[in-house]
């Protein structure tokens, strides 16, 4: 059994916290949550992207064909039924039930940009194809292919910040002269390599590639600010110099910190970070559900405005991380008995 890394799990709990109150103005109307929103997504999106580039580098090597398929049969298997079932979910509510679901495109929904969402490869397209809050699938779905494609090639860490700029570039042309990928692709995407890259760090030699490799981002905004490149509204190495302190600060820790450190995560985020991926997908139909049956009690005047938007905050928010880790969980038990009965059937054949 995989040791899990209790800071690890600390994080993603908080990240998934902050995601949820990004999507939380719907159901309140708090000045203090409407006035943080884009706080709240930025710091708990580049967690979870950063996150994702690190663990990758400490559980999926990649160095044969073989091991890039299992690379993406682990991932398919993780990723794509949950997805699945979520979407299943979000249709009923919108289109059985006729509930309105807050970020659900339903006016612009067509069969092929529901293959597109169905199929993960959202991230590829303009925002426009993204039906939903999925974008976030398709994104990291992105971000695999690249990572093995990276990880295939890159022998050392010089390689990986090498190959990583010219993919950026790239994904960049692609951007802005085809008009194709999601802006929220290339926006996340050196916060993911950053957690590549730290997760490849191993003495001080790594650390001045690192040191490098942030001034080659700083130059390249200059540059693409002198040629117009960039709009104010999509500048996507704001979001990589914002985050650049939180960079340093894990890179330091993890420099002057064993994996045997005696930080322990409260059971509480340990559960939440477990159930995260459930969690992201599925909040806004838990809280849109929540919501109605606050409107309920307030038509019947059991409780008033106010206390049912606090009656969210701190009960329908909980409610929504306990159905995720739920749902999580039992996916997950579905996929082992899976796997048990096929190795017993093996065996006893």
């Amino acid at each position: 059994m995989k040791k899990r890394i209790e800071e690890i799990d600390t994080l993603r709990a908080f990240a998934i916290i902050f995601i949820i109150f990004n999507h939380i103005n719907p159901y309140t109307s708090f000045d203090f949550l409407k006035k943080s929103e884009s706080y709240f997504g930025f710091i708990g999106l580049s967690i979870f992207f950063f996150i994702s580039g690190f663990l990758l580098v400490n559980n999926s090597l990649i160095s044969s064909r073989t091991d890039f398929l299992k690379f993406f049969k682990k991932r398919i298997l993780r990723i794509y039924p949950i997805y699945w079932f979520s979407i299943i979910c979000s249709y009923f509510i919108v289109y059985m039930l006729n509930i309105n679901l807050p970020f659900f495109q339903k006016e612009e929904t067509t069969t092929f940009k529901l293959i597109l969402n169905i199929f993960g490869l959202q991230g590829l397209m303009p925002e426009n194809f993204s039906l939903f809050e999925w974008w976030f699938i398709g994104t990291i779905i992105l971000y695999y292919v690249l990572y093995a494609i990276i990880c295939y090639f890159s022998e050392n860490i010089k390689y990986i910040l090498f190959y990583s700029v010219i993919i950026m570039v790239f994904l960049l042309l692609l951007k802005y002269e085809l008009g194709i990928i999601h802006i929220n692709s290339i926006k996340y995407y050196f916060v993911f390599i950053a957690g590549i890259v730290i997760g490849n760090v191993k003495n001080i030699k790594s650390v001045k590639r690192i040191i490098f490799f942030n001034i080659l981002i700083i130059f390249l905004y200059i540059v693409f600010r002198h040629w117009n490149f960039l709009t104010n509204e999509n500048d996507i190495f704001n979001h990589i110099i914002k985050f650049s302190p939180a960079i340093i600060i894990i890179l330091l820790y993890k420099i002057n910190n064993s994996t045997n450190t005696k930080y322990k995560s409260h059971k509480i985020l340990s559960y939440i970070s477990y159930g995260a991926f459930s969690i992201y997908l599925f909040h806004i139909q838990t809280l849109t559900l929540f919501k109605i049956y606050m409107d309920f009690l307030i038509g019947k005047k059991i409780l008033n405005v106010i206390q049912a938007e606090y009656m969210i905050l701190f009960i329908g928010i909980p409610i929504a991380l306990i159905t995720g880790y739920f749902i999580q969980k039992i996916a997950d038990n579905i996929k082992t008995q899976r796997i048990l009965y096929f190795f017993i059937g093996r065996i006893y054949r």
